[in-house]
């Protein structure tokens, strides 16, 4: 990485702090804090990443929409966090499915996977690609396999509950993260490097959401609890921000980019 770049990632580091700051000090809603957090700095990183913008855009939509109504639609009803009826996360009053899934959710999602890949692609990704790799399509139909199964939960009234879901989809993750780094060690390093600050930036996040009350831990069904902030947080949850990251820029490496 270059200097101009290492600076620039050090601006961004104090950027995120700064909002994070400002956010809870104006008492922000969770749209202003993801405009301000997540789709400015995307859409900066963007203009920077001019041949490729177009298909992080697409493989984003693609991937974030259906595993964000995945994850979370059974991370609710499996009472790991709660927030679906919170004013200041669900402030638009748009809500899907028959057990009210806000829209909110998918913008998060969307938003911090193309943060997420767009960060990485600039600072630490020089060789580009616009193929999508048929393993990519494969796992793109997948995920609105599992996003349409999930969407019949709610209209045939199943009953599904998942202990320790938190704890049960962080082991996939971090699972699929080993598996592919053991496949692709030309990017452990950068792998390494990139979940350590986006792991500084996830924890800035988690601090000013909970300030902000965007959400809540208020079940027993995890592995271990900390008081954070005089909140309530699962060990989980801090895990999530180093693993997520690293699973979302390896799928999109291997599947949809060269993978180096």
């Amino acid at each position: 990485m270059s200097r101009k770049k290492r600076l620039i990632l050090l601006a961004l580091t104090i950027y995120e702090i700064g909002v994070a700051i400002i956010s809870v000090h104006l008492s922000l809603n969770v749209l202003y804090y993801m405009l301000l957090s997540w789709a400015i700095p995307s859409s900066l990183f963007l203009t920077k990443i001019r041949y490729d913008r177009k298909h992080i855009f697409l493989t984003s939509i693609l991937t974030a929409i259906p595993m964000s109504l995945v994850l979370d639609y059974l991370g609710h009803i499996s009472r790991s966090w709660n927030y679906w009826n919170n004013p200041s996360f669900a402030v638009s009053n748009i809500k899907l499915l028959p057990n009210q899934m806000p829209i909110e959710s998918f913008f998060w999602g969307f938003l911090f996977w193309i943060f997420t890949i767009s960060t990485y692609e600039y600072f630490f990704d020089k060789h580009r690609s616009h193929e999508l790799k048929t393993s990519g399509r494969l796992l793109f139909i997948l995920f609105f396999l599992l996003a349409f199964a999930t969407s019949l939960i709610p209209i045939f009234n199943w009953v599904i509950f998942i202990p320790y879901y938190y704890a049960v989809i962080l082991l996939i993750f971090f699972l699929f993260v080993i598996f592919l780094l053991q496949k692709n060690r030309v990017i452990f390093v950068k792998m390494i490097q990139f979940g350590i600050i986006s792991f500084i930036w996830g924890i800035t996040v988690e601090i000013a959401s909970l300030m902000l009350n965007l959400w809540t831990f208020q079940s027993d069904q995890y592995l271990f609890m900390l008081n954070f902030f005089n909140h309530r947080l699962p060990i989980e949850e801090i895990l999530w921000w180093i693993v997520l990251p690293m699973a979302i820029v390896l799928h999109y490496e291997v599947f949809t980019d060269t993978g180096d």
